[in-house]
């Protein structure tokens, strides 16, 4: 997965959890100028500290930029049509890409991963995540590994995942569930 690992390694503002301000957007492809132009809009009018993206449908030859946010991104491997993930963070904050070993591997889950660090040694990980529409395909596992990768069960690390995972429960408000709903339901309760 190609990222722009840009960032502001001198960025002077201290993030705290509590007053970080974070959206997570199926933008469904940031690929015309008309769809960003949108999203532009949309974010001026929210003023996140924090996008996440899923589905941007970009490819390695979209070079898109964005007046006060640093765009770090993952394109579908291969630089098929679809999916896509992506984090647009203030660039008056710091943060360090993450690139997980885990995420080359994965055939269903996609993911675009900052970390940030705060006080006492804690870290916060922001992941933006999209699994495929392929219901053959159980995300699970992938997810998991990532997890166990990424240390997420530190005490002294946390995490925000947030994205498309194509994945209904009656738990979470949807009125149908599916397949995918139940696995993820039940690694939330059991992990």
């Amino acid at each position: 997965m190609a990222h722009n690992t840009q960032h502001n390694n001198n960025a002077n503002k201290k993030l705290s959890i509590n007053q970080l301000k974070i959206l997570q957007i199926n933008v469904n492809s940031i690929i015309t100028n008309e769809r960003r132009a949108t999203l532009l809009d949309y974010l001026s009018k929210q003023k996140p500290d924090i996008a996440l993206l899923s589905e941007t449908k970009l490819n390695p030859n979209h070079k898109i930029n964005f007046k006060d946010y640093i765009i770090l991104r993952s394109n579908r491997p291969h630089a098929k049509q679809g999916g896509g993930t992506g984090i647009l963070i203030r660039k008056d904050f710091s943060f360090k890409p993450i690139q997980p070993n885990s995420i080359k591997s994965n055939k269903c889950l996609e993911t675009t991963i900052i970390e940030i660090n705060l006080q006492n040694n804690y870290k916060l990980y922001i992941i933006a995540a999209y699994a495929t529409c392929n219901y053959k395909k159980e995300f699970i596992p992938e997810l998991k590994h990532l997890f166990e990768e990424l240390h997420l069960n530190n005490t002294k690390n946390f995490y925000l995942l947030a994205g498309d995972l194509n994945a209904k429960h009656q738990t979470w408000g949807n009125t149908n569930i599916n397949k995918r709903g139940i696995s993820l339901h039940k690694w939330h309760t059991d992990y």
